[in-house]
């Protein structure tokens, strides 16, 4: 083997692998503080200080169960925090979406075993006809999934056309332009659907 494609080929040694993606970890640590300001100026425009009731739903909401997907925007991950949220998002809606449809446990049992294999958008149209959701709110969980399947089964041509970029790209480019966008806003658009069901549970006063 000549010298050229020893050199080639040391970018393959697992050692420079493993330095590769360690130093990438570092050099998004190191801008994560800035990713929680930003997210926190963005946070405090949602839910002001002005409507307590409302920013309180989102701080308990977001202390009990955004945990994982706030830690994967800390690293700089976005496209985990897209299939993070998705999941997140589904299987509350799926744990809640009975209680809407009957006030019995037992029916409530049967219906959740009926809607087990329901997708987040299915569901999500089913929450739209109940009131719960506005068609904003779909148009929301309906992206997500799109970016969430795009994601997870590596298509392209589904992430572009998330993304509202030209068809045709390749598999990289697509998953580079996804490494590129601000979740925040899906972190606090998967935050307030969340929100709007919980406060259709909440005592009355």
């Amino acid at each position: 083997m000549d010298k050229d494609s020893h050199n080639a080929l040391q970018k393959f040694e697992v050692d420079e692998v493993l330095a590769k993606h360690a130093l990438l970890v570092r050099t998004n640590l190191a801008s994560g503080d800035e990713r929680f300001a930003g997210f926190k100026r963005q946070f405090n425009e949602k839910f002001p200080k002005r409507d307590p009731v409302l920013r309180g739903f989102a701080q308990a909401s977001l202390w009990a169960i955004f945990g994982s997907p706030l830690m994967l925007y800390y690293l700089g991950q976005p496209a985990m925090v897209i299939v993070e949220l998705h999941g997140l998002l589904e299987h509350y809606v799926r744990r809640d979406l009975p209680k809407f449809l009957t006030r019995d446990k037992a029916g409530r049992e049967v219906i959740r075993r009926r809607i087990d294999r329901a997708t987040l958008k299915t569901m999500a149209d089913d929450l739209r006809e109940l009131g719960v959701w506005s068609e904003s709110d779909v148009s929301v969980v309906k992206r997500l999934a799109k970016l969430r399947d795009g994601v997870v089964h590596n298509n392209a041509s589904v992430l572009s056309k998330a993304l509202g970029q030209e068809a045709g790209q390749d598999l990289g480019d697509a998953r580079n332009a996804v490494d590129e966008i601000d979740p925040a806003p899906l972190l606090l658009g998967a935050l307030g659907l969340l929100v709007k069901i919980a406060k259709c549970f909440a005592p009355r006063s």
